[in-house]
């Protein structure tokens, strides 16, 4: 889930916790230019690429591909962007222990 660009320095920041109903949840936070509102329904469906203002390179798969094996997993991701502060993807997953 986590691709770099050269067009400009991300950082990347992750967590990871377990809650008391036994699920691990994973925080990736970035510093990436914001995800506009209205995209981001759209930014986990295959081939789907939301910024073509500036040159980025892709397919569109990835998101779409996380959200696959997530799934699969029984876990769900959701994403947030705020403008100033980054995009936030957060992904729940059952911890099996």
């Amino acid at each position: 889930m986590i691709k770099f660009q050269l067009l400009y320095k991300i950082d990347v920041n992750f967590n990871c916790c377990f809650t008391e109903n036994k699920t691990a949840v994973m925080t990736f936070k970035d510093n990436r230019p914001v995800i506009l509102e209205k995209d981001l329904d759209k930014i986990f469906n295959r081939y789907e690429r939301i910024n073509t203002s500036i040159n980025l390179c892709g397919l569109g798969l990835g998101l779409y591909i996380s959200k696959q094996i997530v799934e699969a997993h029984g876990g769900k991701i959701k994403v947030e962007s705020i403008v100033d502060r980054g995009t936030k993807f957060l992904v729940t997953l059952p911890a099996f222990v």
